[in-house]
C-alpha cells in the first residue's frame, strides 16, 4: 500500500461488550502507511487536495487485523 492509492480493506474490530471481533469493510485514499497501522480517508477532498482537512473522515486501522485488502485505483 502507497500513500494515494484507493483500498478496499477488511478488517476485524473490536466490540465493547467482549463479544467476539466484528468483520468491517472500508474503502478509502492510503493517507499513512506506518510501520503498525495504515490510515485510510474514506471521506475525503477530489484529488486529496482540499486545505481544510476537518472534513475528512479518516479509518486508523491496525495492521495485524487486515483480514484482506484489495486495491482499487492509483491516482
Amino acid at each position: 500500500m502507497k500513500c494515494g492509492e484507493v483500498w478496499g480493506i477488511t478488517f476485524l474490530d473490536h466490540v465493547e461488550d467482549g463479544k467476539k471481533p466484528i468483520t468491517f469493510e472500508v474503502f478509502g485514499r492510503v493517507i499513512r502507511v506506518g510501520k503498525l497501522s495504515v490510515t485510510l480517508a474514506s471521506w475525503d477532498y477530489a484529488g486529496g487536495k482540499g486545505r481544510d482537512r476537518d472534513n475528512m473522515k479518516t479509518f486508523c486501522i491496525v495492521q495485524s487485523c487486515i483480514i484482506g485488502s484489495q486495491r482499487l485505483r492509483v491516482d
